[in-house]
């Protein structure tokens, strides 16, 4: 899977996804989503290990918000990528 460099105006929208996925908040996470919140970065899921959104999600134990950050990934076009 292809990582891409973060874009610093993005950093803000993926610290707020980061918080959201971890909290398992789905209106959150939807707010993020339309604003554009990066869904295709990488993110530190602990012991040196990267994955994206989905993985951190599971990591996470938030099950929910895994499948809804899939969903919401395969309309929005990136579903293929994560």
């Amino acid at each position: 899977r292809g990582r891409r460099a973060l874009p610093a105006a993005d950093v803000r929208l993926r610290g707020e996804l980061t918080a959201a996925i971890r909290k398992g908040d789905l209106l959150r996470l939807e707010a993020l989503v339309a604003r554009g919140a990066p869904l295709e970065c990488a993110f530190d899921l602990g012991y040196g290990a990267q994955g994206n959104c989905i993985d951190w999600a599971c990591v996470s134990a938030r099950p929910e918000a895994a499948l809804w950050l899939l969903a919401a990934a395969d309309q929005a076009g990136p579903g293929d990528a994560l």
